[in-house]
């Protein structure tokens, strides 16, 4: 069975069945598959949430157990919200969330969408007519905060080279699984820094997606180029070489959205953080 094939039956008995279920009363398609730029591929999630009041969560977990062979299905808790993620032989993956209409409502009277509605969603059950007062979708979903404040700018600035430290002193004492968790929360710091940038040599504005999705379409080829080499291995000489070329690329970037922005780039601390590095990885020796 293709992915198509899969989901499109999901949806079909789900919706029927939902359809039954009073307290279900609205039903969107969010996601990459309600999307109509870069819509979803046959790798994509289904993604379906559902508002209402008392709804019961063991129904859903029943009715999701008992539609085809499972693989797992995981729980998550945020908020108001429930979600189940659903992982059926095949790889295929389905994500079924409910909330209460109070979420609901705050949506519409703030006129802010999720994150997860922003690009787009598809009504698939109303029973009030809630989706007339939904906000559209966003015509383009640039990244929250694409540009910064004085404050932000810095602490990510300063977040990044205290992260280069404590990864290299990492690396220098042998621990590197250590060092490979820490680069990894040290890499968000200079993809907030790549969204930034584009958006400084883009006064118009250009979509910087969320977590790097289609990054290619939005930094430049030598930065492309570059990102090659900011990840590493599991081996001290390449954790070495990955974080020398991150740090000289988000050097780059930093100073440039300083420049676009007025703001103080600290070019004597990153210089001086850079250059302890350098010393403890031995390059240039």
């Amino acid at each position: 069975m293709t992915a198509e094939a899969f989901f499109a039956a999901f949806q079909e008995r789900f919706l029927a069945w939902a359809g039954g279920v009073e307290s279900i009363r609205l039903i969107l398609r969010v996601g990459s598959r309600a999307r109509a730029v870069h819509p979803g591929d046959a790798d994509s999630d289904l993604d379906l949430e559902l508002f209402g009041e008392g709804i019961d969560g063991a129904a859903i977990q029943a009715w999701l157990r008992g539609h085809a062979p499972l693989w797992m299905m995981l729980e998550r808790q945020e908020h108001h919200s429930r979600e189940w993620l659903a992982l059926y032989a095949g790889g295929y993956k389905v994500d079924v969330s409910i909330s209460p209409l109070a979420d609901l409502e705050t949506i519409i009277g703030s006129g802010g969408l999720w994150s997860s509605q922003q690009r787009g969603y598809a009504v698939l059950l109303d029973r009030d007519r809630y989706a007339e007062r939904l906000p559209p979708p966003a015509a383009m979903g640039i990244s929250a905060g694409a540009v910064p404040d004085a404050a932000a700018y810095r602490e990510t600035v300063d977040e990044f080279w205290y992260g280069a430290v404590y990864v290299a002193k990492q690396i220098k004492r042998g621990k590197l699984w250590k060092a490979k968790w820490a680069d990894q929360m040290q890499q968000r710091s200079l993809l907030t820094m790549l969204e930034w940038q584009a958006q400084a040599i883009h006064p118009g504005g250009i979509d910087t997606w969320h977590n790097g999705d289609f990054m290619q379409e939005w930094v430049s080829a030598d930065i492309w180029e570059r990102l090659h080499g900011v990840f590493a291995r599991f081996d001290a000489e390449d954790c070495w070489r990955a974080l020398a070329a991150s740090m000289r690329l988000f050097d780059e970037l930093a100073r440039q959205v300083a420049q676009a922005h007025g703001y103080v780039y600290p070019a004597q601390m990153a210089e001086a953080v850079a250059a302890y590095v350098e010393q403890g990885s031995g390059v240039g020796d």
